[in-house]
């Protein structure tokens, strides 16, 4: 999963560069005057195919996500991502049959690459995450020692919970399970 979704990404990006560089022509054509007209629809048509991979294919699942959002009645995050895709490529695309050549093709194809890159970073995350708190399992003990229905502990030993210190030596600890605290802890009676 973790590798199709960095291809997604990645070709969500050549998508992007593509989309972006070709409205980037367009615009500074329009700003000089010295692109001709034929030439502009071109530009802008072509940023727009080139924004389509990422629109469609690169986030798919979005677009499944819209599908269930439509026939459950449940709105998530990715359907509503894919409205605001096909709301991007579908205005792109009016106004270049219109005649205009104001295209957000690649605004769109750039928007899908962020998203995607972002959840790639956020599962990587997550799962570095699940790895560590797996390890945490081991740190606490199963049981307390117990006798006569006071718990005793010594030096070394790991604290299985929290309570009130009835009696003690000067000591300190380790309570970071606990508490969050970094440094043991000094010991006081009650």
């Amino acid at each position: 999963a973790a590798r199709a979704e960095a291809v997604r990404a990645a070709i969500a990006l050549a998508c992007a560069v593509g989309s972006m560089q070709l409205a980037m022509n367009l615009a500074a054509g329009e700003l000089t005057g010295d692109l001709d007209a034929s030439f502009r629809w071109y530009f802008g048509c072509g940023a727009l195919l080139l924004a389509l991979p990422a629109g469609t294919w690169a986030v798919g699942p979005w677009w499944r996500a819209l599908g269930r959002a439509v026939r459950h009645g449940r709105w998530s995050l990715d359907a509503t991502a894919a409205v605001v895709v096909a709301v991007g490529l579908g205005a792109s695309a009016m106004n270049l049959v219109r005649g205009s050549n104001a295209t957000y093709a690649d605004a769109v194809a750039m928007f899908c690459a962020l998203l995607l890159v972002g959840r790639m970073a956020l599962h990587r995350i997550q799962d570095r995450l699940a790895v560590q708190a797996s390890h945490l399992g081991g740190i606490l003990p199963d049981d307390a020692p117990a006798v006569d229905s006071e718990v005793v502990y010594v030096v070394g030993q790991r604290l299985g919970g929290d309570g009130v210190v009835l009696a003690a030596a000067d000591g300190a600890l380790d309570v970071a399970v606990l508490t969050g605290e970094s440094r043991p802890q000094p010991v006081v009676i009650g």
